[in-house]
């Protein structure tokens, strides 16, 4: 891989377009190769159904976690088939989550002041399950804006 060779300690923002997790740790490979990253945008491709079956096979994806202490603000895009997201950033500020799908999502960010999710399905599962009173935080105090984009009844 390209990014044995790099290291760029200052870097703040990163963007991962059109992106393809070929196995869990896939991610964390890149990410520890910017240990000062505050921004990232991160979004991810699914195998097209074009491609040959042979490419995608046991490439199966169950998790992605991304624990970067330093990150305030995460965008995380996805068409791909359901997986957990685990997300540990003690200075995460504001999260919006674009996923297609049903996805486990796990956030470990105490200083979360904004939180978009932006999926018709995960909405719609919000508003039969939680009748408009909406917790994803136990005293979390910080925690400003929860906001819906998106969502389609």
């Amino acid at each position: 891989m390209l990014l044995e060779f790099v290291w760029l300690p200052n870097l703040r923002t990163l963007w991962l377009a059109s992106f393809r997790l070929v196995d869990e740790n896939s991610i964390p490979r890149i990410l520890q190769v910017f240990p000062s990253l505050e921004h990232l945008v991160l979004i991810l491709q699914s195998l097209n159904e074009n491609e040959n079956e042979s490419q995608s096979e046991g490439v199966q994806v169950e998790s992605l976690c991304i624990s970067i202490p330093s990150l305030k603000w995460f965008e995380l895009c996805s068409d791909e088939q359901e997986f957990n997201v685990v997300v540990k950033a003690e200075n995460l500020v504001n999260f919006v989550c674009d996923l297609e799908g049903l996805h486990k999502v796990t956030l470990d960010a105490l200083n979360l002041k904004s939180l978009t999710v932006a999926t018709c399905e995960i909405t719609q599962f919000v508003r039969e399950h939680y009748e408009g009173s909406l917790c994803f935080f136990n005293d979390n105090t910080n925690f400003q804006e929860l906001g819906q984009a998106r969502a389609y009844p």
